[in-house]
């Protein structure tokens, strides 16, 4: 039941009369006073707690009237009491047992202390109320039960409404905009239903500021505690937007993948999505609204929607009924937008490739053929329904071959389709033996599928045999009774393969599961020959603890060959490191789930954490951080904690761990398969089976995956995509380690993240200390020092890769050159791997080996191809590689150590029969040294191409994944660099990229000193959706204003404040950066939207500015700071230097500035305290979370 006015101010009275005891007491009473019509009511009044007397009149002429109620020594007197209309509260206060209309008006009581005292007279103005049904402006087209709603509409003029209310209500409607509420319409009409009114108005010119979207609020100015709620919104839409077909954005979206579509580049205000079937259809389906001002709003009606950056919509599960058109009406009440998408749900084919009838590869064929026939090509269970054609696959051909009579033949395959095309051909020059023809997909789908098979037409010229009538039946004799043979030979074939097959089936746990998976066959392991037989019978014979600790033993054997192996300067082989001896641990988080939507990275302590945090029930987890940051480093520590039993990890106690490079593993859908051929000798005893069998049945494994990136096989389906989703090997412990741009589309719900952040100061002076196993402090200050010379190398350094190269390179040469970009330093590694080389050979083959170091556009060309390619996978099989850059150059440069070859698995399937081959591939040492020489290519290929084609392809290879390339390509050649530069400012986010990259061509910021100094006089943001790369490009060019005294206007923390530590005197982005106090800005701007900010957060800041000794503004914005701040040290710093702190909690709340002299805020037009209402940080947490 819901507490009276009248009784909420008795309790609480009451209360303060409680609490208030041994506080002096001044007697008054409020006026006017608002009792609820036809209810008890009671006139309070503060007196003290023992008092003579108290007399009550029901008018201001008191002298000539008598008391209604008299109070004295407890007891009880006069007419109004008599008659049972009032009542006295022992505390002096008068209760109106029925509350009427007569009771309005001035009531008088006389107070007397003491009988020595005279009365002191106070009035109280008694009106009276009556709450109205419908406790909210009620909007016509909302309806009754809701005080907020969406609509569309032209020109119809909308209505706000209260009915049976007393007092009269005031009501207007504003349109809300960005730069606050705006009067739209104060026309009101009112009508007396006796003891109630109904008030009403109208609002006609609805898109007064905003043509497109607005946000009406109908606000009533009413009596305290009459209304739940004062503000009624409605969002209301002009019409059907309109959208010019070259503004469509074309989206292929693949089934049961995330669609996140973008609405605006700025924040808004509110917005609207829309969905049709089509450009044309007029009918619109409302999938959400939200308001983002004010009384935020956010109604979602697409199931498993929601909202995120500047109204982005993400569906996190992409399914057929999602396609169709999208619209995201935008505003903020003085501008607004339309964004439309035509989003198609995209299902790639099975299998992944254009089939051609007679071919059995996926991906090139040749087929024998006369000069005239047909072909045909399909593709099946693909989406959208696509158009394939034949074609001669080289130009040149185009006139030797004509097709026609197409006949295409498409069948509904659930919701996908299959497709068939017959063409019909004629090959014009029937003097060629051979043409290349491909099928392809056709028209708007050939950039979504870029799919073709090529096939090499083989012809085959018909000789006529001419056969003497008598010898025809002698012919046909012989011809049956070859085919009779041939039957006999095979039924043989047959039946002996089978009985060695049964021999061979082995009699463990798992045969059954082999069966299904069969990964050997007779054959092949007669090609092992003989011994492995004998191996493959002995294993049969060993006892389980035998194969468990006979795999054991098999697995320390090889990680101690892989942790014994580390090689911190690579073109040194002969200089190898127990990882143990040099790891040092750099920045490591882990991603923790505060609450609704928000996630947060907070800092763990060491690697070990993985297994000792709370935090983590380790089941699956991602080990993620950007290349050359140490990932494989971290495994192989964790492989030599678990060889050698150390004491300080939990892997002490796990019985068997399991670690699998997965770029090896391309092609090969078995687990099993690869533990056996890559972690076992080859004379190993142990066969499948026998892993299989120690390991379901061993309590305690970890399994640790390295390089997702890098794995082959991401889009099919393999052993390792089955352990990522938790579908096998459930009760293992998983750790898989990847690129953060190259998350796992599936894995399971129960997987962790934590990612490695770099070397800071910290961990690189560790590393000096104890790989150089030097104790001198000054060679250690001095190395330290020539990295923290240059900005650029101060943050290259924060990539262990590079420091590590960086630290040992250094402890070489002690006349090391200054390097004044990323380009010389990489120019300069480069050349140590030739020196290195060329000082180890004879001198006859000196000349060549300079002659490859410096004409290299063969591996330039592949490399660069590779990383415009597709899916980016920089491996390649050894026989094609070295086709490509020739016998020589490629033996050399696998000397030197630039190239790298490495064992994989191959799987081929022959007809039903498995077989494993173990074949060679080539990769770079790391996929910098890919980017390096793809760079040279790059910047050859931006000088000679035209603007338009140089646009499209770094549209298509982003300097966000690909940052090095571009930062060399434009520190090889100043011609090219002025044209990337160009388009890559076009980019956002990319001025401040830009700048990095016109520093690696000059090597020093003189020829960029305005630009540098017009990017900070704009004020540097850095924001939560920024990449990593953006984020850094923002700190690198903050330092470079810091060490050349540029100032800067502002730095934004647009909800990217991740933490403040404060003995580094730093501000922690929520990618990991950290801007010191050094950095001479003169505004610092803490905003944050998406979560509530802790008190120890704002008072962490404000000691952070304490040390900016340029900093004169910091603002907090979108957040609820502390009511004050009790540090009067760091306020005393910041009012000795004239710092101005000041907040504002949202647009449509008053700016509030620090006193730092008492440490509270005050109003900055009139000085006032901020009303509770702005510190409700539950309330704002609560709605936060409630929108999402």
């Amino acid at each position: 039941m819901t507490m009276t006015l009248a009784g909420l101010f008795t309790s609480l009275t009451m209360l303060m009369t409680i609490i208030s005891a041994d506080i002096p007491i001044t007697p008054s009473c409020d006026s006017p006073q608002y009792l609820n019509f036809g209810a008890t009511g009671t006139l309070n009044c503060v007196f003290h707690e023992e008092f003579f007397s108290v007399l009550w009149y029901n008018t201001t002429d008191y002298s000539h009237n008598d008391p209604i109620l008299h109070y004295q020594n407890l007891i009880k007197s006069g007419s109004g009491y008599d008659s049972g209309e009032y009542d006295i509260h022992p505390n002096g206060s008068l209760v109106i047992n029925e509350v009427l209309l007569q009771h309005e008006t001035v009531f008088t009581v006389a107070y007397v202390q003491t009988k020595k005292e005279g009365p002191k007279l106070f009035n109280v103005l008694v009106v009276t109320i009556v709450q109205p049904e419908v406790k909210f402006p009620c909007i016509n087209i909302c309806g009754n039960h809701t005080w907020q709603c969406y609509t569309q509409v032209n020109s119809n003029p909308i209505q706000c409404t209260i009915r049976g209310v007393r007092p009269n209500v005031t009501l207007k409607w504003m349109a809300r905009t960005k730069s606050g509420d705006m009067i739209i319409s104060n026309e009101m009409s009112t009508a007396s239903e006796g003891l109630t009114y109904t008030s009403q108005t109208l609002v006609n010119d609805i898109f007064r500021y905003s043509p497109l979207l607005v946000l009406l609020v109908c606000i009533a100015t009413s009596q305290p505690g009459l209304l739940e709620n004062n503000e009624s919104m409605i969002l209301v839409q002009n019409g059907n937007p309109y959208v010019p077909p070259s503004k469509v954005i074309s989206r292929y979206i693949q089934h049961h993948a995330v669609m996140n579509l973008s609405c605006s580049k700025n924040d808004v205000g509110f917005v609207v999505w829309k969905k049709a079937d089509s450009v044309d259809d007029t009918t619109h389906q409302l999938l959400v609204y939200s308001v983002f001002t004010g009384n935020k709003v956010s109604k979602i009606f697409l199931e498993n929607a929601k909202l995120e950056n500047r109204g982005s919509l993400v569906v996190p599960s992409v399914e057929i009924s999602h396609e169709g058109v999208y619209y995201c009406i935008f505003g903020d009440g003085i501008s607004d937008g339309v964004k439309m998408y035509d989003v198609t749900v995209i299902g790639f084919p099975q299998p992944p490739y254009l089939m051609v009838e007679g071919c059995n590869f996926e991906q090139h064929c040749s087929l024998e053929v006369k000069y005239e026939g047909s072909l045909t090509c399909s593709v099946k269970a693909i989406r959208p329904q696509v158009q394939l054609n034949w074609r001669a696959f080289y130009d040149r051909d185009i006139d030797s071959i004509h097709f026609t009579s197409h006949q295409l033949q498409v069948k509904e395959n659930g919701e996908k389709f299959d497709v068939t095309l017959t063409t019909m051909y004629h090959v014009i020059d029937e003097s060629r033996d051979q043409l290349t023809v491909e099928c392809v997909i056709t028209e708007t789908n050939e950039m979504v599928f870029d799919m073709s098979t090529k096939v090499d037409m083989l012809f085959v010229k018909e000789e006529v045999t001419v056969v003497p009538p008598s010898s025809s039946k002698t012919w046909i004799f012989i011809v049956f009774a070859i085919l009779v043979l041939v039957a006999l030979a095979i039924f043989a074939t047959l039946c002996i393969a089978k009985r060695l097959r049964n021999k061979s089936t082995t009699k463990g746990e798992i045969s059954k599961t082999e069966e299904k998976e069969p990964m050997f066959t007779e054959t092949t392991l007669r090609k092992e020959g003989d011994q492995n037989l004998e191996l493959h019978a002995m294993s049969s014979k060993l006892k389980f603890e035998e194969m468990k600790q006979l795999l054991i033993d098999h697995l320390k054997e090889k990680y101690k060959d892989l942790y014994d192996a580390i090689q911190p300067i690579p073109y040194i082989r002969d200089r190898l490191y127990c990882v143990d001896n040099i790891f040092v641990e750099g920045g490591i988080e882990l991603l923790c789930h505060t609450g609704g939507a928000d996630n947060k990275w907070e800092r763990l302590n060491s690697y070990n954490d993985i297994f000792n945090d709370q935090r983590i029930e380790l089941i699956r987890l991602i080990l993620e951080g950007e290349p050359g940051y140490g990932k494989s480093t971290v495994t192989l520590q964790l492989a030599f904690d678990w060889c050698n039993q150390k004491q300080s990890s939990k892997l002490k106690d796990t019985e068997i761990l399991i670690l699998l490079r997965l770029r090896q593993l391309g092609g090969v859908p078995s687990i099993l398969t690869s533990i056996k051929h890559f972690l076992l000798p080859r004379d190993s005893l142990l066969q499948e089976g026998d892993i299989a069998t120690v390991l379901s049945n061993t309590e305690s494994v970890v399994v640790i995956l390295d390089g997702y990136d890098e794995y082959p096989d991401q889009d099919k389906s393999s052993d390792v995509m089955k352990i990522l989703g938790r579908d096998m090997f459930q009760k293992f412990q998983v750790i898989l380690t990847t690129r953060s741009s190259c998350l796992p589309k599936r894995y399971s719900p129960q997987t962790k993240r934590v990612r490695l952040t770099g070397f800071d100061h910290n961990a690189q002076e560790n590393y000096i200390r104890k790989a150089l196993m030097t104790k001198d402090n000054d060679a250690v200050e001095k190395m330290k020092s020539r990295l923290q010379e240059n900005p650029l190398l101060s943050g290259l350094s924060q990539v262990p890769l590079f420091f590590v190269m960086f630290a040992h390179m250094l402890g070489e040469s002690k006349t090391l050159s200054n390097f004044d970009s990323v380009t010389s330093f990489f120019h300069h590694m480069i050349s140590c791997f030739h020196e290195h080389m060329k000082i180890k050979m004879a001198d006859e083959n000196v000349k060549e080996y300079e002659l490859f170091e410096n004409d290299h556009q063969s591996l330039d060309k592949v490399a660069f191809e590779a990383l415009s390619g597709k899916n980016r996978q920089i491996v390649w099989m050894r026989g094609d590689l070295r086709r490509k850059l020739g016998k020589n150059f490629y033996d050399a440069y696998i000397r030197i150590g630039i190239l790298v070859e490495e064992e994989v698995l191959r799987y081929d399937k022959e007809s039903t029969r498995y077989s494993i081959q173990k074949e060679t591939e080539v990769r770079f040492y790391h996929k910098l040294f890919c980017e390096w020489y793809a760079a040279h290519y790059l910047s050859k290929y931006a000088t000679k191409s035209v603007p338009i084609k140089l646009g499209n392809m770094i549209k298509k290879m982003s300097p966000f994944d690909l940052q090095y390339l571009y930062r060399f390509a434009c520190g090889i050649d100043a011609t090219a660099s002025g044209k990337i530069i160009k388009h890559i400012k076009k980019i956002e986010g990319g001025d401040r990229f830009a700048i990095l990259c016109i520093l690696e061509q000059t090597g020093t910021i003189d020829n960029v000193k305005d630009t540098i100094r017009q990017l900070c006089a704009e004020g540097i943001t850095i924001s939560d959706d920024d990449s990593l790369l953006l984020q850094m490009s923002s700190l690198q060019l903050l330092e470079i204003a810091g060490k050349n005294e540029i100032p800067v206007s502002l730095v934004r923390l647009h909800n990217s404040l991740e933490s403040v530590n404060l003995s580094t005197k730093a501000l922690k982005t929520n990618s990991g950066i950290s801007l010191t106090s050094v950095i001479p800005m003169k505004r610092l701007q803490v905003s944050l939207t998406t979560r509530a900010m802790t008190t120890d957060e704002a008072v962490s800041v404000l000691k952070f500015s304490s040390h900016c000794p340029s900093l004169k503004d910091v603002w907090y914005l979108g957040c609820v700071p502390p009511r004050s701040f009790e540090d009067h040290a760091t306020l005393s710093t910041l009012q000795s230097r004239d710092v101005k702190v000041q907040w504002r909690r949202t647009e449509s709340h008053p700016v509030y500035v620090l006193n730092l002299q008492t440490g509270c805020w005050e109003n900055e037009n009139d000085g006032s305290e901020p009303t509770t209402e702005d510190f409700e940080r539950t309330d704002w947490v609560a709605e936060r979370n409630k929108r999402h």
